[in-house]
């Protein structure tokens, strides 16, 4: 089991003081928040749909700077893939990449798209050139490492872990990862040894917890094995 779910994004970029200063949703509530901060949403949690309101607000006041635009339709498309649209989401980052093609967050998020579409040679090809315009992502290196992976390619995916651990030691989900790779290749300690050291950099990851659980029940200690999927299972009782 991989942690696509929860950890493969790459945060909005902050927008332009000029878009905070929107047009408020609402004038007549004093704390009301603006159309851009509605879009901008870093760190806000904001609901998708608030999200997509705020946006499509910010990009039809007509800005001219391509980069803040570009920034408007990559955070609309997160919004939207957070609702399941794809089709829109890429339609989204399609345009930001137009307006901002040195933009290697939106290439990043359109690339976990089309992972999420199953199109695993073009979410590589924008990883690629996300490395490319970023070469210190960690993010991007672990998004390349999971397609590699799904194509099995354990090889490059451990790799591509790697490099994500060395430009981030205390990446707890890049360990996650290389855990999955290297127990799908049979190396059980190694895969113990990511998944205890993902542990101890995220006592919260109920996957690291799933998966170490994994090892155990594949060594045959089912003693450790209950012990580890029950802490998971505490850590998020819906998994």
């Amino acid at each position: 089991m991989s942690a696509h779910a929860t950890w493969r994004f790459i945060g909005a970029a902050v927008l332009a003081t000029a878009l905070l200063a929107s047009a408020a949703v609402a004038p007549a509530a004093a704390q009301a928040p603006s159309s851009g901060d509605m879009c901008n949403n870093e760190g806000k949690a904001y609901p998708p749909d608030i999200v997509i309101y705020g946006c499509t607000a910010v990009i039809g006041t007509g800005i001219q700077n391509p980069q803040n635009l570009a920034v408007a339709y990559n955070n609309r498309g997160l919004a939207f893939r957070a609702k399941g649209d794809i089709a829109r989401a890429l339609a989204d980052y399609d345009e930001a990449v137009r307006l901002d093609p040195h933009y290697a967050g939106v290439l990043n998020n359109r690339g976990v798209t089309l992972h999420d579409k199953g199109d695993l040679d073009r979410a590589i090809a924008d990883y690629n050139e996300a490395i490319r315009l970023a070469p210190d992502s960690p993010t991007a290196f672990t998004n390349r490492g999971i397609a590699y992976r799904d194509k099995g390619d354990l090889g490059h995916a451990i790799a591509d872990y790697d490099e994500a651990i060395r430009l981030d030691p205390r990446y707890a989900t890049a360990f996650t990862n290389r855990g999955n790779a290297y127990r799908e290749m049979g190396d059980l300690d190694r895969a113990a040894g990511d998944y205890s050291e993902a542990i101890v950099l995220d006592p919260m990851n109920a996957v690291a917890f799933n998966n170490r659980g994994a090892v155990y029940l594949i060594k045959g200690d089912l003693e450790h094995a209950l012990a580890y999927y029950s802490e998971a299972i505490r850590l998020d009782p819906r998994y």
